[in-house]
């Protein structure tokens, strides 16, 4: 049956614990992040935060929350659990079955009934009840409805995932009603989708680490639906789908979590559990990279990658240690941020020039995380340049549909290195540098900044934990619960330091770790004020993690020099005097770090 082969996977995401889900739904009980909310509670559920309502909207009225009935129905044909399925899409239909005029938008979406992701997961939901029950008249009609509202070019959202789940759902109707010119037109609509959506490099364009494993997901099952459409349907064009497992190594921390670039939450566990969850067809493509895997699990299986160096030209850009010295999950690892912004990338914030840098695999300096998706002061600061590690002019706009671009990446036995250019703050153009000593712990940024007379500031976002020890003459001093270490020493001019810790208004110090939630984290501030003839302003600074048995009085800096194409200094440690040399700017001598002891 037509409408059985195109439901042998569901487009949404990963089903966990159907058995258990369903127990829950036989008690008029629908799960929803954590909590149990009653079928006669949906339009105001008192057992969920605020920030958390529209989400909720959303998931009702998309009714996918139906989907472990039929699965479990698939293995134990219990005709409750057909009933349970079919009631409730019906009393759904009868209630909120006729679209409204005008369609909703993304911007606009009403009370989410037709919401576009809403309309096109719930087709999929209608589809599985023609599956059950064969092909009633009243589904037929009301499977016909939706696919005439994502047939609608105004409706269409043309652009990231949404546009793909309304694809998927209108080329499956289409398929089912024996609709061609339906068909034809999603068909269409998926080629040119797949152009924008994902580049050959196998990054899916919508500038956040997170969305990435989930346009995988998402691109397979397409690739598997368009195969099940060629079982009924002549001549359905192959669609090529770039393999996207590079990319998700890249972003996989030392720790086995996810680095939260863009819209991204962490897990609560290795990355590798997350994934775990995902049906056996997924979790088998991802097995069958052993470098993936190797990343996935710290190191304990797989084989490691060799480069310590991976640019993705979309905008990202990574280094990873590999020294056969330290295990995997104690590798240090880095990132900056580049490329198009959040108006070109639906997932992205305001984080051109940002970095991460995990020392020892220790997250030091982090991103904001993700918080939710509909709007309010908390979802727009993470977004912001505020959240992230960069530099900002108080008092002026971030252009989101700036595009800041990577100038320089090289990679030497001592440094992986970067250089960007940061074209989105308004009346300001400022570049990085950004230089990984992997094997060392180390990281030199160098920021040259024209804002005119205006004062900027470069903002550092610690990790979770970290606080400040002392701070003092161009220098900080931090460390975390578990007794690590790290000191920021800057090299040049006078900075003038400060802190924030969870402050309300404006907003700064905070970070989202899952969505809906926000804790407090140290932010240090180095403000900067030009002189009266200064142009381009310099500042850099190193960052050092000490080693176990290091204190903070063995890290000095000393026999700084700045020269038109390099940076020198020295880095005084405990045993060791670390000379650091770091060219750019056209010079082809290699950055390197000479190490003679005290």
């Amino acid at each position: 049956m037509v409408a059985a082969a195109l439901c042998s996977r569901d487009s949404f995401f990963a089903l966990r614990d159907p058995d258990k889900r369903v127990a829950e739904l036989l008690k008029d009980q629908i799960y929803f992040r954590e909590r149990l909310i009653g079928f006669d509670h949906w339009e105001a559920p008192e057992n969920l935060e605020s920030s958390l309502v529209k989400s909720w909207k959303f998931y009702y009225h998309s009714l996918v929350w139906l989907a472990p009935l039929r699965h479990v129905y698939r293995i134990v044909p219990d005709e409750n659990y057909k009933d349970v399925y079919l009631r409730n899409i019906r009393e759904w239909l009868t209630r909120h079955g006729i679209p409204p005029t005008p369609l909703p938008t993304q911007k606009e979406p009403g009370d989410y009934t037709w919401y576009d992701m809403s309309a096109a997961w719930r087709t999929m939901v209608i589809i599985g009840a023609i599956s059950m029950s064969g092909p009633e008249p009243d589904l037929i009609d009301y499977l016909s409805g939706h696919a005439d509202v994502l047939m609608d070019d105004t409706y269409y959202a043309g652009l990231g995932n949404h546009a793909l789940h309304q694809n998927y759902a209108l080329m499956s109707a289409a398929t089912v009603l024996n609709r061609q010119d339906q068909l034809e037109s999603a068909l269409t609509r998926i080629e040119a989708l797949r152009q924008i959506s994902i580049d050959d490099e196998g990054v899916a364009l919508e500038g956040s680490a997170g969305y990435h494993l989930f346009n995988m997901d998402w691109w397979l099952n397409m690739d598997h639906q368009l195969k099940q459409v060629s079982r009924f349907v002549d001549d359905i064009a192959e669609i090529q789908i770039p393999d996207m497992r590079s990319f998700l190594r890249s972003i996989i921390a030392p720790d086995g979590k996810i680095i939260p670039l863009g819209d991204s939450t962490m897990s609560k566990g290795l990355y590798r559990n997350v994934i775990n969850e995902y049906p056996d067809h997924f979790t088998s493509f991802i097995e069958d990279d052993p470098t993936l895997v190797h990343a996935l699990s710290c190191g304990l299986e797989g084989t490691p990658a060799t480069e310590t160096m991976q640019v993705f030209s979309d905008g990202f850009w990574f280094s990873r240690c590999r020294s056969n010295d330290r295990e995997p999950r104690c590798q240090s690892h880095a990132t900056i941020k580049f490329g198009p912004g959040l108006a070109e990338r639906v997932h992205a914030h305001d984080d051109a020039g940002s970095i991460t840098f995990y020392p020892r695999g220790i997250r030091l300096l982090e991103e904001g995380g993700m918080f939710g998706y509909y709007g309010g002061n908390r979802r727009e600061f993470v977004k912001s340049n505020l959240a992230h590690n960069t530099v900002v002019v108080p008092g002026r706009k971030y252009y989101r549909s700036a595009v800041s671009p990577l100038h320089n990446a090289r990679s030497t036995p001592d440094f992986d290195q970067a250089e960007v250019e940061v074209l989105a703050l308004e009346r300001t153009r400022w570049r990085r540098l950004v230089a990984h000593a992997h094997g060392d712990d180390l990281m030199l940024i160098q920021d040259i900044v024209d804002a005119g007379d205006a004062t900027f500031q470069q903002i550092f976002n610690l990790g979770d934990g970290f606080r400040v020890v002392e701070m003092h003459d161009g220098r900080v001093d931090v460390q975390d619960e578990a007794g690590n270490r790290a000191s920021m020493v800057w090299l040049s001019r006078d900075a003038n330091l400060g802190m924030v810790y969870g402050r309300e208004v404006p907003l700064m110090g905070w970070r989202s770790t899952f969505e809906g939630e926000l804790h407090p984290i140290t932010c240090i501030t180095a403000g900067f004020s030009p002189t009266a003839k200064e142009t381009n302003v310099k500042v850099a600074l190193a960052i050092v993690m000490l080693a176990k048995e290091e204190d903070f009085r063995d890290i000095a800096l000393d026999n700084i020099r700045f020269r038109a194409t390099s940076t020198l200094f020295d880095l005084r440690r405990k045993t060791e005097v670390l000379e650091c040399m770091v060219t750019f700017g056209g010079n082809d001598t290699a950055s390197r770090v000479n190490r003679r002891l005290k």
